[in-house]
């Protein structure tokens, strides 16, 4: 079982928490634009997007730290979630509107 180990693997354990939490974020926008819900709320369309760039690098550092046997977050793997930071400066001002 994932939560009853002898070894702590917290961070791998995040990684797969958020990759399941970005599916079902994508599971939700894709209810809500195949409703026509989205013409009601058209706000919501661009929002959890930095979401969608980070889950697959997540579900990538996830296997790898299983499969390594790894406790802590590999440091020289933070460059696949390049992309994330640079959506998110980009959609950053029309979140602060």
């Amino acid at each position: 079982m994932i939560f009853f180990q002898k070894k702590s693997k917290a961070p791998a354990n995040l990684m797969l928490a958020y990759f399941l939490f970005a599916m079902g974020i994508v599971m939700f926008m894709l209810y809500v634009i195949y409703t026509g819900l989205v013409a009601r709320v058209p706000w919501l369309y661009r929002l959890p997007s930095p979401l969608y760039y980070g889950m697959f690098p997540a579900a990538y550092l996830y296997a790898v730290m299983m499969v390594y046997d790894r406790q802590k977050f590999p440091a020289r793997y933070l460059w696949h979630f390049l992309p994330v930071l640079l959506h998110l400066l980009e959609m950053m001002p029309y979140y602060l509107t």
